[in-house]
């Protein structure tokens, strides 16, 4: 469901003012026993299409119909208007994106086993991304006999996709479906309404209407819909606020997951009823599969770790590791399963049971770890920030939440190298700066390419341009496709900088960038004047980094997968190309190394990529011809603004060879005055040098700064002496 849709947050809490919450991944490691009996479908014994009312299984729909013909074969009749049991095979013939809903989150282990498929052979499944209209599907399973257990827990193999306007619920009964209790609520994270604490407002959160969201008219001829409350049947109250889950929008894999929920009120009773609910307009998707009850007898919640991290961390240093101890079991045969890290800016909302309100991220692990390396990428320097870290063993027994360290990001940079700070600041508006080159393969619009815009301009296109104010300053470089037609293809190459004599380079600037599901955002270098060029980043909508069997980044299909919404570049013919890739836009090569440079980003998030991005390139260290190329293209997809860029030093290169002076030579007096004196020393073509002078080899006096050597000698002539110089010392400086 790849369009160019974009949607407002409702509503971000105030801790929440520069970042995004939440992890791409969901990483599970349990130990499962036998299912309880009976409480166990795999949907294997039921034919494709069957009716399901003679096993218990209830489905009930009040779906828009588009084609009123059932057929098996396609996602548009009848037959794909409720829930419905298909194979995997089916599914990978039908005229939709079915890899896509066979996607599986990495990282998930059961039984000592890694997951790599979510649904296997024939599963339950409710449609909604091929139809027009609403899509509202129900589905509840027959009433299972949990008497004399304990510890009753529900574990389901999901195949969920969010969408900006979807919902899944899963719910549970203990009375036959009279009374019914909450268990997961799923929704766009941004359309979670948060308190100023940062805390969920369950009642907002499901009572808010949107226009988007899908509505129906039940049996009775009662209007429902609008709202998220609308497909639930717990009542409404802020106790339902743990129970809502913010899933990412569009995101292929992050709600691919074995989900698995503690079911309290299930224990030792006889008839437990489970309810699923999708709800959509065109909406993605939802494929169940194995859903059962397992009693794993409760354990006591392991030891709540500490967490010690540094007191403060430079905004330059690639990350900074924080340590927690090993885990640290409460009852015999408990064992590490997995371990949630948090971090959230000094201030945010915080429990040990909850952790915090509105973490900014939250990282999963499902080995023992007791450090972990904190990237800084999503941090502004000066912030302060709290790291917190909670186990949970092989049951889904959770520790409490560490007590938060506290880390102080520095606001030192490196040395700014001279010459290679741009605020835009001088620019007139809506032109490029002197010495950067813009070119473009726009569709020839308002704002075919890059220009300098100010802040009022930026919120005359859309408030969100504004909303982070640490990701702009005043006056910035701007490329927009958001409120263009057609195809936005922009290139800006800023002048060639000489960094010989300089080491540890990094490049910083303020990023004011928004991704879309087919926007692109690229940085490169070139050291020889644009003949080779090669990756600093790549920015793409992380739903499209396609990866391979074992999790890593298939850089070749990730790169050169064809998009219909792709911009498409103009082809040697000068007509543009057919379909268009990410490798398009990239002039590195080969791109089969280009792997680690690949960042994804989260489509439609108005905060998530507004950085102040800093990256080490260390292949332009000691380099005489450095230029940086930035791309930015979408079809009407969001903009990217850049401010403050700036080159800055570690340190300064030591000669490549020692520093001679290797003559030094009285030259004829001119018309009978002192006589001038010749230096020459060895050098480095493209090096700057300075020549000082002295009397006493205690006080240097600089006689010439800038002597851009052009071979491997250099000389100098000092004319400033005097009859009164008895004496003059010399020496030579390389300059950076």
């Amino acid at each position: 469901m790849k369009t160019s849709t974009h949607r407002l947050a409702s509503v971000l809490a105030p801790c929440l003012a520069a970042f995004a919450a939440g992890s791409l991944t969901a990483q599970t490691n349990l130990t499962l026993p036998a299912p309880i009996a009976g409480a166990f479908e795999d949907f294997q014994s039921f034919a494709e299409g069957a009716d399901l009312s003679a096993a218990g299984w209830t489905v009930t729909n009040f779906t828009s119909e588009i084609n009123l013909e059932p057929s098996l074969d396609d996602p548009t009749s009848l037959s794909y208007a409720n829930w419905l049991v298909i194979n995997t095979n089916r599914l990978l013939s039908l005229p939709l994106e079915a890899s896509r809903r066979l996607q599986v989150a990495p990282g998930q282990m059961i039984n000592g086993t890694a997951v790599t498929a979510l649904l296997q052979d024939n599963f339950i499944y409710a449609e909604s991304d091929t139809r027009g209209g609403s899509q509202v599907q129900f589905l509840e399973s027959p009433d299972f006999n949990c008497t004399g257990k304990t510890g009753v827990t529900l574990v389901f193999y999901s195949a969920y996709e969010q969408n900006q306007d979807s919902m899944g619920a899963v719910e549970y009964s203990v009375d036959r479906g009279e009374t019914w209790l909450p268990i997961a609520y799923l929704i766009d994270r941004d359309d979670i309404v948060r308190d100023e604490f940062g805390n969920v407002d369950a009642e907002s959160t499901l009572m808010t209407n949107h226009g988007d969201v899908a509505t129906y008219s039940n049996l009775d001829g009662e209007f429902f819909g609008g709202t998220y409350g609308s497909f639930i049947k717990a009542p409404i109250s802020p106790e339902l606020a743990p129970f809502i889950q913010g899933r990412v929008n569009d995101n292929t894999t992050e709600s691919k997951r074995v989900e698995v929920y503690r079911l309290a009120a299930a224990d030792s009773q006889s008839a437990v009823r489970l309810r699923f609910a999708h709800a959509g307009t065109g909406s993605w998707y939802w494929g169940l599969d194995n859903i059962g009850l397992y009693s794993i007898p409760p354990k006591s919640a392991p030891q709540r770790p500490s967490v010690t991290a540094p007191a403060s961390a430079s905004f330059f240093s690639s990350n900074v590791t924080v340590t927690t101890p090993a885990f640290a079991a409460a009852d015999p045969g408990q064992k590490h399963a997995l371990s949630v890290w948090q971090v959230a800016l000094e201030g945010a909302a915080f429990t040990p049971e909850t952790g915090f309100a509105a973490p900014l991220q939250e990282i999963s692990s499902t080995t023992a770890l007791t450090s972990l390396a904190l990237g800084l990428e999503r941090f502004f320097p000066g912030q302060s920030l709290r790291v917190t870290v909670r186990h949970q063993d092989q049951f889904a027994n959770k520790s409490a939440f560490a007590e938060p360290a506290l880390i102080n990001l520095s606001s030192t940079f490196p040395q700014l190298v001279p010459g290679t700070f741009e605020n835009f600041e001088s620019t007139t508006e809506f032109e490029t700066p002197a010495g950067w080159t813009a070119e473009n393969q726009s569709d020839e619009l308002t704002y075919p390419g890059w220009f300098v815009a100010s802040t009022d301009t930026l919120g005359g296109l859309g408030g969100r341009r504004t909303q982070v104010p640490q990701a702009l300053d005043g006056q910035s470089l701007f490329g927009e496709s958001d409120t263009q037609s057609g195809q936005q293809i922009m290139f800006i190459t800023t002048p060639e900088y000489n960094l010989t004599g300089r080491s540890g380079i990094w490049v910083a600037f303020r990023s004011n960038y928004e991704q879309n599901q087919d926007s692109f955002g690229g940085l490169e270098y070139s050291t020889d004047g644009g003949t080779s060029w090669q990756p600093i980043v790549y920015m793409i909508d992380a739903s499209d980094i396609l990866r391979k069997p074992d999790g890593t980044v298939d850089t070749i299909a990730t790169l050169t997968t064809p998009y219909g919404d792709l911009a498409r570049i103009i082809g040697e013919d000068g007509e543009r190309i057919p379909l268009g890739s990410y490798a398009d836009f990239i002039l590195a090569r080969p791109l089969d190394n280009l792997g680690p440079f690949i960042s994804g980003r989260l489509n439609d998030d108005p905060i998530e990529s507004k950085r102040y991005e800093r990256f080490r390139v260390a292949g332009v260290d000691n380099q005489a011809r450095v230029s940086f190329r930035f791309t930015h293209t979408g079809t009407a997809s969001w903009y990217w603004g850049v401010d403050d860029f700036g080159i800055y030093s570690e340190s300064a290169l030591p000669p490549t060879t020692p520093l001679v002076i290797t003559s030094l030579s009285l030259l004829p007096p001119a018309a009978g005055g002192p006589s001038p004196v010749e230096l020459k020393w060895s050098s480095v073509a493209g090096q700057k040098y300075a020549v000082q002078s002295s009397t006493t080899l205690g006080v240097w006096t600089t006689l010439q700064t800038g002597i851009t050597a052009t071979s491997a000698e250099t000389s100098f002539t000092d004319t400033s002496l005097t009859t009164a110089d008895s004496a003059r010392f010399y020496r030579v400086q390389q300059q950076p």
